[in-house]
């Protein structure tokens, strides 16, 4: 039985890398994280509901990450690779309609909502994300 004032995460695994960066390590089976095709490990945790985590402690950390069950939470990640390659709207492989956004970014063939950000040889890319906070769904 759920308790009224139990706090839910969305089930991503988290380990604490390099400059206090939370890194993405891995996912609890069948929780909101797991069923997101665009989260990755390796991906870097940077903020919150739209704050910024980078001076924040783990503590603090949970408590925006932690709510009650079903409300949302958005996440932005950033992911540092050196394939990633640039493709345009006018790009023939994409549906993506008249949207507004000026450039997708895609790993594969499948195509980001996201912000490169050149880093010598390597590129970071920054993408939201906004997950449902619960227990694991069941299969």
């Amino acid at each position: 039985p759920e308790k009224k004032d139990q706090k839910y995460g969305v089930g991503i695994v988290f380990q604490i890398e390099g400059d206090n960066q939370l890194v993405v390590r891995g996912f609890v089976p069948n929780a909101a994280a797991a069923h997101s095709e665009l989260i990755q490990e390796g991906d870097v945790l940077i903020a919150v509901d739209r704050v910024d985590i980078s001076t924040l402690s783990s503590g603090d950390i949970a408590k925006l990450m932690y709510g009650s069950v079903g409300t949302e939470v958005s996440l932005v990640f950033a992911r540092f690779s050196s394939d990633f390659h640039e493709v345009t709207a006018e790009d023939d492989t994409l549906n993506i309609g008249n949207s507004g956004i000026p450039k997708l970014w895609s790993k594969g063939n499948t195509p980001r909502n996201e912000v490169p950000k050149a880093s010598g040889q390597q590129k970071m890319l920054q993408y939201e994300v906004t997950l449902a906070r619960g227990p694991v769904v069941p299969m």
